[in-house]
C-alpha cells in the first residue's frame, strides 16, 4: 500500500498519521517527516494525554543543535501502511514528527514545492 501525503507551505513533508490510545481513542495529526531523527515518532505531551498512553521511562538523545536533552519515552499503535503498528513514542512540547525509525524498510518521495506530494511506499529489496 503507498502513503500520501504533501508538502506545506513552510516546506515541510507531511503525513497526516492516525494514532490508537487508550479505549479505543483515535487521534489523527499532520506529523512532518523529519529524517534528522532516527526514532520512531515525536508527539506533543497533550496528544499523549489526550489519548491516554502510560509512560515507559526516559531516554537521553542528542538534538541538531548538538545538546543533549531527555524525553519521556511512551509506546503507542499507529495505522502505518494500512495496518496496526507499535512504535516507541517521545515527548515533546513541538509538534508531532515522523522519524526515520518509522520510515525503514519504507521508500520516501517528495516533491519538493508548496502543496508538492509526499508519498511512502514499501522499499523493493
Amino acid at each position: 500500500m503507498t502513503m500520501f501525503g504533501r508538502v506545506n507551505r513552510s516546506r515541510e513533508a507531511i503525513l497526516k498519521l492516525v494514532i490508537l490510545g487508550d479505549e479505543n481513542l483515535k487521534v489523527a495529526v499532520d506529523a512532518v517527516i523529519d529524517t534528522g531523527f532516527n526514532g520512531d515518532l515525536i508527539l506533543p505531551l497533550e496528544t499523549i494525554s489526550e489519548l491516554g498512553l502510560k509512560i515507559q521511562g526516559y531516554q537521553k538523545a542528542i538534538l541538531g543543535d548538538g545538546t543533549i536533552s531527555q524525553f519521556q519515552v511512551y509506546a503507542a499503535t499507529v495505522i502505518w501502511d494500512g495496518a496496526r503498528k507499535l512504535v516507541e513514542v517521545n515527548a515533546a512540547t513541538s509538534g508531532a514528527l515522523i522519524g526515520m525509525g518509522l520510515l525503514e524498510g519504507y521508500k520516501l518521495e517528495v516533491d519538493s514545492i508548496p502543496d508538492g506530494v509526499v508519498t511512502i511506499g514499501v522499499l523493493e529489496l
